[in-house]
């Protein structure tokens, strides 16, 4: 078959090959495939012109492999195996797996989900190794290039455009639960009730880029007031603790104030601030991924029951 072009050849053929040598019959071959013999018979003129070969050899009331036939036997069957392995679908069983997965959080879900996150998986997988990743400006490249294999992330779409909502629509996207943001203070500072008081108290805001603005400027400002912003911090767990220590004010999602190690009274932001969904993310190009299928399932599941727990 040198220089033949596969295009040419029927690889049914392989089939009908394999089951023709282990069988040495041409009616015992027919019934395994479930032809006739006479469709058999001209199955096996088919693979004699394709091989240049007789491939069977009547001998006495029997049939005989050609010297050719015995050497494809080996190769013909291993192609069918690997065949078999191609088009059989994938199986993942988490009891036996090993391995890394990796998980995009940012800092506040971290604290809110890790530990339900890991019992969740090392429940039913044992073996794994969870490797836990920041949220950060480059997750959306980092999430195309496979460095980690699904992120709870926020869809910042409904706020205002400060907020710098990414581009998701080349991920799969599925909502868990839904944020919202509580207005956190030390227990011997007042409480800002009203706008106004809100707008004239000190607040502190987490920035990642050091920025001096933040997504609740814009909607005060959409109704002529502004704030003071009198520190940034890089992390949410940063400033529920600065805020329990200072007469500073911050407003969080209610995962920080859930998880947070500080002493904080909390109260409805005076200001209509719009819930955000939290989302499972992750490329398409895992979707049919077994392993992956587990793996965000079972996430989705831990962060929503704990996410339920808050009421």
């Amino acid at each position: 078959m040198n220089g033949m072009d596969l295009r040419d050849v029927d690889l049914n053929l392989l089939v009908a090959l394999d089951a023709l040598l282990r069988h040495e019959n041409v009616t015992s071959a027919a019934g395994e495939l479930g032809i006739t013999q006479p469709a058999m018979s001209r199955v096996l003129a088919r693979l004699r012109t394709a091989l240049g070969d007789p491939v069977l050899l009547r001998v006495g009331r029997g049939s005989v492999p050609t010297e050719r036939a015995r050497a494809l036997a080996g190769p013909v069957s291993e192609l069918l195996r690997a065949a078999e392995r191609v088009f059989s679908p994938p199986e993942f069983d988490p009891a036996t797996a090993s391995g890394e997965v990796a998980v995009a959080l940012g800092d506040e879900a971290q604290a809110a989900f890790a530990d339900t996150i890991f019992d969740a998986l090392w429940a039913e997988a044992p073996g794994i190794d969870i490797r836990l990743h920041n949220l950060r400006a480059t997750s959306v490249d980092e999430g195309r290039r496979g460095v980690f294999d699904v992120a709870v992330a926020p869809d910042l779409g409904g706020l205002p455009p400060i907020a710098g909502a990414p581009d998701l629509s080349e991920f799969v996207v599925k909502r868990i639960y839904t944020r919202r943001f509580v207005v956190c203070r030390a227990p011997g500072t007042p409480a800002p009730t009203t706008l106004e008081a809100y707008a004239r108290a000190r607040h502190v805001i987490v920035s990642f880029d050091g920025g001096r603005r933040g997504f609740v400027d814009d909607l005060l400002a959409a109704r002529g007031l502004s704030r003071r912003v009198a520190a940034t911090v890089t992390s949410f767990g940063s400033a529920a603790s600065i805020v329990a220590r200072t007469d500073l004010v911050a407003t969080l999602p209610e995962e920080v104030v859930r998880t947070a190690r500080a002493d904080l009274r909390v109260t409805a932001p005076p200001l209509d601030i719009p819930d955000v969904p939290m989302l499972a993310v992750w490329h398409p190009r895992r979707n049919a991924d077994p392993r992956h299928r587990w793996l965000r399932e079972r996430v989705m599941a831990a962060v929503r029951r704990r996410a339920e727990t808050w009421g």
